[in-house]
């Protein structure tokens, strides 16, 4: 068997090696006249890719990039355990492609990526500018608002939502601008109020620069009117949402958060009474928070994620 074997295998490469060896068969004539060339369409022609998908491959190839450096730094030394993957390669080309086509919607992906992760660098302040000058009057800077106030906004991109809610000529943009005013407010108010509490300063001036930090003293001493301002998002913006839909799942519209934001301040306040509510205990059985009202109750809400 192992001699037949052997026989059989040297008879195979015998072929594979004529077949390797033969002559290439000729290639097909091809139509060489210049009116079908032209009305024909080239499935293989090189066509620029469009901005949605320049963004998501750039936008990936940091995320790849990123999950290696992620991986390799783990056992090396503490100095690169706690270097961060620099965004700002990420980010130059993301302006790059934000600079090339201004008008295009599909740009507010590489706006948002850069406004939430390289906050420190030049090219997050060349997008506010941007923003200012080349998009301010586009209405799909709506959907830039929410990441432009998240975490702890400096004072380019505060005077920038200000300056929005004011002159902005949609007013979906106008509306979204005036909530994130309120949200940016209820944020500095935060800060401030932390910031006072000594076992909390040095830890809290960490997160802004000095500039950011004044800012966030004196328009909190203005005493931001936020009952007025949230009565009348509740009047005027209808159903404009915040924010874009996520996954099928509409946004809340503004009319919903403000309502919730008026009521939570002029309702959920030490020393005022408890709006009533209602649930079921262990055993099923419905209660409502005014059968205990005149005794003293503990609230426990909690979650689990």
């Amino acid at each position: 068997m192992m001699i037949f074997a052997r026989k059989k295998l040297t008879y195979l490469v015998g072929i594979a090696l004529l077949v390797s060896c033969a002559p290439a068969p000729p290639e097909p004539k091809v139509q060489t006249d210049a009116s079908e060339a032209t009305n024909k369409p080239n499935s293989h022609s090189s066509r620029p890719a469009n901005v949605a998908s320049r963004v998501a491959s750039v936008i990936q190839e940091h995320e790849l990039a990123a999950r290696a450096y992620e991986q390799a730094r783990h056992g090396g030394p503490k100095e690169q355990e706690s270097a961060a993957f620099p965004s700002a390669p990420c980010a130059i080309k993301l302006l790059a492609i934000i600079e090339e086509n201004p008008e295009d919607p599909e740009i507010v992906r590489a706006i948002n990526w850069i406004l939430a992760n390289a906050r420190n660098d030049e090219q997050h302040r060349r997008v506010i500018e941007f923003l200012n000058n080349d998009f301010f009057e586009s209405e799909h800077i709506a959907e830039v608002l929410p990441v432009l106030i998240h975490g702890y906004p400096d004072q380019s991109s505060l005077n920038l939502v200000q300056r929005l809610s004011q002159h902005s000529p949609h007013e979906r943009v106008k509306a979204v601008a005036t909530m994130a005013s309120v949200m940016a407010q209820q944020t500095m108010v935060r800060f401030v109020r932390f910031l006072n509490k000594p076992k909390w300063t040095e830890r809290m001036k960490s997160f802004i620069d000095s500039t950011t930090l004044r800012h966030y003293q004196t328009a909190v001493d203005r005493k931001f009117d936020f009952e007025s301002t949230l009565q009348q998002l509740i009047n005027q913006s209808g159903e404009f949402t915040f924010g874009p839909s996520v996954e099928g799942q509409p946004s809340e519209t503004i009319h919903e958060m403000a309502s919730d934001m008026l009521f939570s301040i002029q309702h959920l306040k030490v020393g005022k009474p408890a709006p009533n509510i209602t649930g079921t205990d262990l055993d099923g059985i419905t209660f409502s928070l005014d059968d205990y009202r005149g005794k003293i109750v503990m609230l426990d809400f909690w979650g689990d994620w």
